[in-house]
């Protein structure tokens, strides 16, 4: 059987395919509470600065003036202020407080920068965050490296890359064919409880799979960034500007996080994020429903 015909045909009952359940079944039963414990606290650490701003707010007052300054006028003194950063966005407080600062956010690159500006003077005052209290420190590294170092780093890269071998596993058992590929992307009603559930695995999984996918892919670079280094370098030797490349893999990396997005794809990232460990409940339920059926 050929690739196309392999892939044309739904695999129902090739070895191939009852081998890859096997692996995608398995591989997500083992990890199932590591997938848990990582989209939870990803999801939470997005919101890493607004946890550091609530839990360790910043206390200063300007003086008030007669004449405020515009928006435009204080981006214009965000760029003079910081001029290797890309303005992204600017927030005024409300006019009820006139003796507050503005904050006022940059970026460049995997970098975030949020400064307090003067909004009469314009004058560069503090960051916003002034401390970072030790639980949020201690959930991103956790996040990072299990709370191991670099040993964990690398658990945390592994794992990565058992994850990414069960999103590649689950897309081969998943594809319905050409002709139903549409079914496989659905969930129907008025099914019984254990089709319900194993169509929403389904279709949670194939428009996740992106998603699931870069985080995997970046969390493997995190840990073992030398494979990529020298894969990046095949295309500087090819003759792709360095500055490109470094901006193409930044601009993976800042995907992962979705800090450097803005507030609303924070918002999305932290939604998003919680979804594979649904995946995985799906996923255990489906395979417990199978047991029970046996």
């Amino acid at each position: 059987m050929s690739i196309r015909e392999t892939f044309a045909s739904p695999l129902r009952a090739s070895r191939l395919r009852r081998a890859l359940f096997q692996v995608h079944l398995w591989s997500g039963i083992v990890l199932s509470l590591y997938i848990i414990v990582i989209c939870v606290t990803g999801s939470t650490i997005v919101f890493r600065r607004e946890l550091d701003k609530a839990l360790c707010p910043t206390v200063l007052t300007v003086q008030v003036r007669t004449h405020r300054l515009t928006p435009a006028e204080l981006k214009g003194k965000a760029r003079a202020a910081y001029p290797r950063f890309e303005l992204n966005e600017i927030e005024v407080r409300p006019a009820s407080a006139p003796n507050a600062p503005v904050q006022i956010s940059l970026s460049r690159d995997v970098t975030r920068l949020e400064r307090l500006f003067d909004p009469y003077t314009g004058a560069d005052l503090a960051p916003t965050v002034a401390c970072e209290p030790h639980f949020v420190t201690a959930l991103a590294a956790f996040h990072a490296d299990l709370g191991g170092g670099r040993a964990g780093l690398r658990v945390n890269g592994l794992a990565a890359l058992a994850v990414i071998l069960i999103c590649l596993s689950g897309a081969i058992v998943w594809w319905p064919g050409t002709k139903h590929w549409w079914r496989g992307m659905t969930v129907r009603r008025n099914v019984a409880r254990h089709r319900l559930i194993r169509d929403l695995h389904g279709a949670m999984g194939f428009w996740l799979v992106l998603f699931v996918l870069e985080w995997a892919l970046t969390g493997l670079y995190f840990a073992f960034p030398d494979p990529f280094n020298s894969f990046t370098d095949l295309f500087v030797d090819a003759g792709v500007s360095s500055l490109a490349v470094d901006d193409a893999v930044a601009w993976v990396v800042r995907l992962h996080f979705g800090r450097a997005f803005g507030y609303d794809a924070e918002i999305l990232w932290a939604v998003v994020g919680l979804l594979p460990a649904a995946l995985v409940v799906t996923g255990l339920l489906t395979w417990w429903q199978r047991l029970s059926r046996a």
